[in-house]
């Protein structure tokens, strides 16, 4: 399920590279779309592992990748409000594999699939995000 996750980002982030190579916007546009887009690419460097401590790595490099998107300086309105919305993303995502760390240990399945359905959230989320963010920057 979390690759899925970043599988949708990879495609997100090739679409809106090249969607900013072909339309080109304002200089200080472009700078603060790939301000975020590389913060947000940063998802690509974290090591999934599926026990419930690597479950737990997974939600403390999610945090420190929304602490940086927290204090990214931009200034354009219709970003700041992208850059709200990918912060929220990565608050839903990292208390999802935290819950599904717990969940493991614990072996309770119920909390397994509530755990399971923010992550779920946290994908169909950064689906729109992604679409958002191409338009905008493309314009």
């Amino acid at each position: 399920m979390w690759r899925s996750w970043r599988r949708y980002f990879a495609i997100f982030m090739v679409s809106l590279a090249v969607s900013l190579f072909s339309y080109g916007c304002g200089e200080s546009k472009i700078a603060q779309c790939n301000e975020l887009i590389t913060i947000a690419n940063k998802i690509h460097t974290i090591d999934i592992s599926t026990d419930a401590d690597g479950l737990n790595d997974l939600a403390n490099q999610l945090d420190q990748i929304k602490a940086e998107m927290q204090t990214a300086e931009i200034s354009d309105r219709q970003l700041q409000e992208i850059q709200e919305r990918l912060v929220d993303v990565y608050t839903v995502a990292s208390q999802g594999e935290r819950d599904s760390s717990a969940a493991k240990q614990s072996g309770d399945p119920g909390m397994l699939e509530r755990a399971s359905e923010q992550i779920q959230d946290a994908i169909a989320r950064s689906e729109s995000i992604a679409t958002d963010v191409s338009a905008y920057c493309s314009e």
